[in-house]
């Protein structure tokens, strides 16, 4: 008989990891790695990002993708890593949590649209 699983989501201090962004309004990356690595250093078990009440709004989706790779690059398994795939659509919410799948998070954060309490 095969039984499902359940997910072992993270334990400890996940920190919502802000994004820097530099004087053209474009991520710092630079400054984003540091962000991670002394995060890292000082003990965080894994990371959200990006945030719903932080930069997603400024984000266009090609950026937030890049943005969810380097992330996942930078953390590398060292911790772990939840992406934060909420959007006001539902369907992009979907999409956002499908192009997730390709850097394989620890899980997917999605805050329920408004459109969905009515």
């Amino acid at each position: 008989m095969q039984t499902r699983q359940t997910p072992h989501l993270p334990q400890g201090i996940i920190s919502v990891l802000q994004t820097p962004f530099d004087e053209h309004g474009a991520v710092d990356y630079k400054s984003l790695g540091r962000l991670i690595e002394a995060a890292i250093c000082d003990g965080v078990h894994g990371f959200l990002a990006p945030a719903v009440a932080s930069e997603v709004a400024c984000l266009s989706r090609e950026e937030r993708q890049e943005l969810i790779g380097f992330i996942s690059k930078s953390v590398s398994g060292r911790v772990a890593f939840i992406v934060g795939a909420s959007s006001p659509r539902v369907e992009e919410c979907s999409d956002l949590v499908q192009s997730a799948a390709e850097v394989t998070p620890d899980a997917c954060l999605v805050a329920v649209p408004e459109k969905l309490y009515q």
